[in-house]
């Protein structure tokens, strides 16, 4: 029998090469997109929210890194030492459903042609993403050449709900798959 530290190496181990064989082509791509973005003198914008911040930070100019990646994070959504209380999760989940948080998030930077927003989000549920998409497109940074990164099949998970949502309530919010979940729940399991 293998240790549990053996089956979660060897779980990994298929994610990544499930990445490999699906995503490639995909990943050149937006590699391609982001080195000419970067040697036409633009900028790669790079957001996300929640626990998908840890992409971002990767992303983080230091020593012997590309420069031309330019982090966006904003700490009201991002600051996990507080599980209670000021910033805390509550807070932090509440603000990552707020429309409109993200254009006003945008309007601290400027982006424009030819730049790139490369946008980091596990599940594609939350406005503040969809309005940072919206908001970098609406300055020039489009034209096929965005990038989200994400789990594909929480994506088809997330457009089943919103399928749904949108059926049973007739219309609503461009952002919101599953209004009025303030509750709390696990938002990935309906």
């Amino acid at each position: 029998m293998s240790s549990p530290l053996d089956r979660y190496l060897e779980s990994v181990l298929q994610i990544v090469d499930r990445i490999r064989v699906s995503q490639s082509g995909r990943l050149r791509e937006a590699a391609t997109i982001c080195a000419d973005c970067i040697a036409a003198e633009g900028l790669v914008h790079v957001f996300a929210s929640g626990h998908s911040r840890v992409s971002v930070e990767e992303m983080f100019p230091r020593y012997g890194s590309f420069v031309g990646f330019h982090p966006i994070v904003d700490l009201s959504l991002t600051y996990h030492t507080e599980v209670v209380g000021n910033n805390g999760q509550r807070q932090a989940r509440f603000l990552e459903d707020v429309e409109g948080l993200g254009t006003v998030l945008l309007e601290n930077f400027v982006i424009s042609p030819p730049d790139v927003m490369l946008i980091f989000s596990y599940s594609g549920l939350h406005a503040v993403g969809i309005d940072v998409a919206l908001g970098a497109k609406s300055r020039g940074a489009d034209r096929h050449r965005g990038c989200i990164c994400g789990s594909v099949p929480s994506a088809r998970l997330v457009a089943q709900q919103w399928q749904e949502a949108n059926r049973h309530r007739g219309r609503g919010s461009r952002h919101r798959v599953s209004a009025g979940r303030r509750d709390g729940g696990d938002r990935r399991n309906g």
